[in-house]
């Protein structure tokens, strides 16, 4: 009889021992099983400071600007550039005959410039016309002795002032101007460069040309006492080469004919008005307006 209360005992025992141990599993699942389990990671961005913004300060619009005045520099002026050679009756033969101007004709032209209120100037006043309604620059080339003996009398008759290109090799030769007489005329005439000995200068060596064209310069310089500033292309030939280094040397360069001259046209390529011994007083004044 005791064998059988100790067997349910046991059995009592045994079965509370169960229950007690599947409430606490029981519970351990509900606590995590005493774990505590690691969070997954949560991407995380670096936080960007926000700035107040400034209040917009407003804007006047600026006043629509008046136009500019054109730059003189840019208003295109027409100016008819003479070109002539000698002044003398005793002409050259066969074609170089047209370049001798009758020293009547000359006076004849001289005086039509006066009479119609044509302002003569020089190259340095290019730069600034605002005050010369009617503008004409007198040029010689090559520097005869006949520009001393008729044309220099006739332009102090009327108080013209004239360039004149020399050849610097040959100043003082038979038929071409003297040093002597280059200085009396300085008083109206100023003397500007043509080379030293009149070549083709694009059909001779660059560094010969370079000398033809600055040696000269400081040759009349010399003789002058003034600036040299503008130079006659020998037999109006040039390349870009040549034009370089006359830019190097020259603040202008005139070439032979092309008719009327305007201040917007390259100033090393300068037109001028070709005067030839043929033209009556009617045919100057259509070349000079640019009619002919």
């Amino acid at each position: 009889m005791k064998r059988f209360y100790r067997s349910i005992a046991l059995l009592v025992a045994l079965v509370f021992i169960g229950v007690t141990a599947g409430c606490t599993i029981s519970e351990n699942k509900k606590a995590g099983s005493g774990i505590t389990p690691t969070p997954s990671p949560v991407a995380t961005t670096t936080p960007v400071e926000v700035k107040p913004t400034a209040t917009p300060i407003p804007v006047t619009p600026a006043p629509t600007p008046a136009p500019s005045a054109t730059p003189k520099t840019l208003v295109k002026r027409t100016v008819p550039i003479l070109y002539y050679h000698a002044i003398n009756d005793e002409v050259g033969q066969g074609q170089l005959s047209e370049l001798f101007v009758s020293p009547k004709e000359f006076e004849k032209q001289m005086a039509f410039l006066k009479q119609n209120n044509y302002d003569v100037i020089t190259f340095d006043d290019l730069h600034n016309l605002d005050n010369v309604p009617n503008p004409v620059i007198i040029t010689f080339d090559d520097g005869y002795e006949d520009n001393y003996l008729y044309a220099y009398p006739v332009l102090k008759k009327y108080g013209f002032k004239a360039s004149i290109f020399l050849v610097s090799d040959f100043i003082g030769n038979s038929s071409i101007l003297n040093k002597a007489q280059i200085k009396e005329m300085a008083d109206l005439i100023n003397f500007q460069g043509h080379t030293m000995t009149h070549p083709d200068l694009p059909n001779i060596k660059i560094e010969d040309a370079e000398k033809e064209i600055s040696v000269s310069k400081k040759a009349i310089e010399e003789i002058t006492g003034k600036p040299v500033t503008v130079f006659a292309y020998p037999t109006g030939l040039y390349n870009k080469q040549i034009l370089d280094i006359t830019k190097k040397h020259y603040q202008y360069a005139v070439w032979n004919g092309g008719g009327l001259y305007s201040t917007t046209d390259d100033p090393y390529i300068m037109k001028r008005v070709y005067i030839p011994r043929e033209l009556d007083i009617k045919g100057f004044e259509k070349k000079i307006k640019g009619l002919q």
